[in-house]
């Protein structure tokens, strides 16, 4: 094993994650650049990692429950809802959490907001998807009748 491949390794066990992406970033970049870049990402990235499922996994299922409200009827759809509603809550007290903690350090950046948004927008979503389950479809022949 040469000297490069075990400081990528030793970087890789250090920064998790994050260090894959900044090792690709290395490989591309010269060594002089690679260097700086490095230090300041790591910096920058130091215990951010351990934030980064919760949210990853509340946009990929809101996603996916969202594509299934959309595309499926019935009972599944109901579920999908169900979950649209509880992801919305739990984001929604996370960014509390988060915006309440900030002001009360003094200060509150723009993602405080943009967090409570899309929480309410995913809460929101939710309800009227499941109070559309329960409105009566309009009827097939209603057009032709008038």
């Amino acid at each position: 094993m040469g000297r490069a491949d075990r400081r990528n390794r030793v970087h890789r066990v250090r920064c998790g994650a994050p260090g894959r992406l900044l090792l690709s970033l290395r490989l591309l970049l010269g060594r002089q650049r690679r260097d700086v870049l490095l230090v300041d990402l790591q910096r920058r990235l130091r215990g951010a990692g351990w934030q980064i499922p919760e949210p990853l996994f509340v946009v990929l299922a809101a996603t996916a429950a969202a594509i299934v409200v959309l595309a499926v009827r019935g009972t599944v759809r109901g579920v999908a809802s169900g979950a649209l509603v509880a992801l919305g809550l739990q984001t929604l007290m996370m960014w509390i959490t988060y915006a309440g903690t900030a002001i009360s350090g003094g200060r509150i950046g723009p993602g405080s907001w943009i967090g409570l948004a899309g929480s309410l927008a995913l809460l929101v979503g939710g309800m009227l998807a499941l109070i559309g389950l329960f409105m009566e479809p309009p009827a097939r022949g209603a057009h032709a009748a008038q």
